[in-house]
């Protein structure tokens, strides 16, 4: 009877398992799958002499932001080196997969597995070697080629892979629990603080209209006298010029309160289906178009109106939202610049991470770009928030006008987003076709 010493294999065994428990020390060694991967497979390929490693999730374990890509299929997420390409898909249905379920471990000639053309012989001129696959219990697998090695893995030396997979795989297991509860984390702190934009916006609502009727009695005197006084002075009095801050100051509060009443209104208006290309086309022959363009000549403006699609809305709210949006841009300015107006007919396939989530759908996109300074990516978020600016104080509006252009697109069943950078920034206002 042969000791355990005697047996030709003892050398092997002990070899590998000091191999394993080496291996071993690489699992674990971060929450991010794709960095764990990378530690793990890297000690694999110069341990073991191979020369792929790639790991494989089924669908149901894939984070994606759409169910669209979802089928029922094993889908490469990382390899070692990178010659499988991420997205690689191994069906389901396959013979190896359904093998694999059962077994949990399977070894194979390369030149006996044409299920992996395309993906395991990348890494073999020849064809030669053997292809290795491990099972991680329900959510996926690992594949393994070594081109040098011509013969499979003895049954030892899997149940002993299998034993290291198994760890691995908890460690797999925890990266994508990790994952999942920070997208969820994520996902949730966003929808707390779209409550909280939206109760802000509210409180405001109630404030505005609690209050605008009385201010307006106490502005219209304050608008209407200083005209008056004026009639019954000498052109060359002092005081005309004290009677007309007074007016264009109150001129100026009495904005303030339209912008909040704007606010209060939100979701109150009669809308209709209108002609977005039409409605721009009126606002760019309106006089306080006009008048901004005046003032500040050194801007140059351009447009170009590529959609004859329709939206749900009014003329005043496409009036108001580009008004605002122009305004906000001309602004950013100190000295030349450009500011461009596009209106494009935009088709998406699947939902869009901007400022808001914009779902899959057929748009009107107007779209407001200058090539001023961007805007401090600390500010993003706050953007659309009333009475929120990063302007010098007295210097322009009160923080409200990206405010009502939020209320007005909400209240057109549209979506907001803002892309920044060194080179300018970009306001996109997404109206769905009528």
């Amino acid at each position: 009877m042969k000791t355990y010493s005697e047996n030709p294999n003892t050398e092997k065994v002990l070899d590998h398992l000091a191999t394993l428990y080496e291996l071993s020390l690489a699992i674990g060694t971060s929450f991010d799958l794709e960095s764990n991967c990378k530690t793990f497979f890297k000690a694999l390929i110069s341990r073991r002499n191979l020369n792929l490693c790639a790991i494989y999730l089924h669908n149901d374990h894939i984070i994606y932001e759409t169910e669209d890509e979802q089928d029922n299929s094993f889908r490469c997420i990382y390899s070692t080196p990178e010659v499988c390409p991420k997205s690689a898909v191994l069906p389901l249905t396959s013979q190896l997969a359904n093998e694999l379920s059962e077994t949990g471990m399977i070894s194979r000639l390369l030149s006996d597995t044409p299920e992996l053309d395309g993906i395991a012989r990348g890494v073999s001129d020849n064809g030669k070697g053997i292809v290795s696959l491990f099972s991680l219990d329900d959510f996926g697998f690992v594949m393994l080629v070594n081109q040098v090695r011509q013969k499979i893995y003895e049954d030892w030396e899997l149940n002993m892979m299998r034993r290291l997979m198994e760890k691995f795989s908890n460690s797999v297991q925890a990266c994508l629990d990790h994952s999942r509860l920070l997208n969820e984390s994520t996902r949730r702190l966003a929808l707390q603080e779209r409550l909280a934009r939206t109760e802000r916006l509210e409180s405001l609502g109630l404030l505005a209209g609690g209050v605008a009727h009385d201010l307006n009695n106490i502005l219209g005197p304050l608008v209407a006298y200083p005209e008056m006084m004026r009639e019954d002075l000498p052109v060359n009095s002092p005081i005309r010029s004290d009677l007309m801050r007074i007016e264009e100051s109150a001129i100026q509060a009495s904005r303030i309160i339209k912008d909040l009443l704007t606010l209060a209104r939100y979701g109150k208006s009669d809308l209709q289906i209108i002609s977005i290309a039409e409605a721009t086309e009126r606002f760019l022959q309106a006089p306080a178009f006009l008048n901004l363009c005046a003032r500040q000549p050194q801007i140059r403006f351009q447009q170009r109106l590529e959609s004859a699609g329709k939206a749900m809305g009014t003329d005043s709210h496409i009036m108001r939202i580009l008004l605002n949006l122009i305004t906000n841009a001309f602004e950013a300015f100190e000295e030349q610049g450009a500011v461009n107006l596009i209106l494009q007919q935009v088709h998406l396939t699947e939902s869009q991470q901007g400022y808001d989530l914009i779902p899959a759908g057929s748009y009107q996109v107007l779209r407001v770009s200058d090539n001023a300074g961007g805007i401090a990516e600390a500010a993003l978020p706050r953007i659309f928030e009333p009475f929120y600016s990063t302007k010098e104080l007295g210097r322009s509006g009160t923080g409200l006008g990206l405010a009502v252009v939020y209320g007005l697109v909400k209240e057109m069943g549209g979506y907001c987003d803002v892309e920044t950078s060194s080179e300018g920034t970009s306001f996109s206002v997404f109206l769905p076709n009528a």
